[in-house]
């Protein structure tokens, strides 16, 4: 269905909904969430955080609760055990595609989400 090395279907989801996807070096790597009893979990997501960090994004779209739950929550306990200085909000494709549909922020949850997406918040409240 797609490519496994070079994976391009949710970069073409995203696009078509208008947002604009950033390449980083770690984008086809997963959170690890599956591999409960090791550190690969923790590595894996940090490893992306700081790829997704490097390349400057507003947010991170993800499709896979499990990833939501390690770039949200995953990510605030992250900062604190390594102090890193940063907050990347995750935010589901379905809230995007809801959002390019016209719905208000509220109504597809963002207010729910640990990290906020405030780069989102803003564009939706200025336009």
């Amino acid at each position: 269905m797609d490519d496994p090395d070079h994976p391009t279907i949710f970069e073409d989801m995203l696009r078509a909904i208008g947002a604009t996807p950033v390449d980083h070096a770690e984008r086809i790597i997963c959170c690890g969430k599956s591999c409960r009893d090791c550190d690969l979990p923790e590595q894996m997501t940090r490893t992306i955080l700081e790829s997704v960090h490097a390349a400057r994004v507003d947010a991170m779209g993800v499709i896979c609760p499990s990833c939501f739950d390690s770039f949200d929550t995953g990510q605030i306990r992250l900062a604190r055990k390594f102090g890193l200085g940063f907050t990347i909000p995750p935010v589901y494709f379905f809230q995007l595609l809801a959002l390019a549909q016209g719905l208000p922020p509220a109504a597809v949850g963002l207010d729910k989400h640990k990290i906020k997406p405030e780069n989102i918040l803003a564009v939706m409240a200025a336009g």
